[in-house]
């Protein structure tokens, strides 16, 4: 029988015991993180960012991120804007505030927690590392979907411009993927075609890098289905579209009931729709 993975994910949790894994996780990214941008900026290898772990980050910003990963964005929130201002979090706060609130389609708030945290970073005089990255690149999808494209499309190159001073320019890495296909997605309402070539970047990076997150291939076989299908390419459309949801069903479950399994699902009515119609028209009738 099939279980569903309906959130919570964890039925019976202990969340002090998760928020010390959750913090053991975070600081082990963090230092891997530093370690290869040093590695690529100074081609020199310091094994001391890799010993005595120490966790610096809040409680509250752990619980934060806690319950994003699962799903349980009220509560999410709730701990992210408990979080005092001018604090070491306070931009880790206001970029986990500015994720739930693209999540739930607030874009003008998640533009100013975005732009704020930005402002902090800045400020700081901070390194460039991969949460600025992530920053900015959250923050042209949110400026992308209120619809300031030109606004988007600067921000995402700025974002690819900082990768290739962190990384080089012959760099393949996940956020690099991650950047060009939002990248390809603000070519899409206007030139699918672009769309598709960008998209084929990607895909051509996922095959080569090695534990692509498993979102990240939902996302590119979503949105290469859409291009297809506004092209005419229905089989290519159907193939990637039905690629999305076999491994969302593996990620999320058949019968989860999370915000995205439900973007995959609204996705698929679109890709369908698409096909249907230009299927009519090739055969020049109304039924299919």
């Amino acid at each position: 029988m099939e279980q569903s993975t309906d959130a919570p994910i964890f039925g019976d949790f202990d969340e002090d015991i998760l928020v010390h894994f959750l913090s053991t996780s975070n600081d082990i990214h963090t230092r891997c993180h530093k370690f290869c941008f040093k590695f690529h900026q100074e081609g020199k290898i310091d094994v001391n960012l890799l010993r005595n772990p120490s966790f610096r980050s809040s409680k509250a910003t752990l619980f934060g991120h806690l319950y994003f990963r699962l799903q349980h964005f009220p509560k999410a929130l709730e701990w992210f804007e408990s979080v005092p201002k001018n604090s070491a979090d306070e931009f880790d706060s206001l970029c986990g505030q500015g994720s739930i609130y693209l999540e739930y389609g607030e874009y003008v708030k998640s533009v100013e927690c975005f732009e704020k945290a930005l402002e902090i970073y800045y400020q700081n005089e901070q390194p460039l590392d991969i949460t600025l990255l992530a920053c900015v690149n959250n923050l042209a999808m949110a400026l992308r979907n209120m619809g300031q494209y030109k606004k988007a499309g600067v921000k995402m190159e700025e974002a690819i411009e900082k990768h290739h001073q962190a990384y080089g320019e012959d760099s393949e890495t996940v956020i690099l993927s991650s950047l060009m296909l939002n990248l390809g997605i603000g070519y899409a309402s206007d030139d699918p075609r672009s769309a598709i070539g960008t998209y084929e970047v990607v895909e051509g990076m996922h095959n080569r890098l090695m534990d692509v997150p498993d979102q990240h291939a939902i996302g590119l076989s979503l949105n290469m289905a859409c291009s297809l299908s506004e092209l005419n390419q229905l089989e290519r459309s159907l193939e990637y579209m039905k690629r999305a949801l076999q491994l969302g069903h593996q990620v999320y479950g058949k019968n989860n009931q999370s915000s995205k399994l439900a973007q995959i699902y609204k996705t698929a009515g679109t890709v369908y729709k698409n096909c249907n119609q230009n299927m009519r028209l090739c055969l020049g009738t109304n039924e299919v």
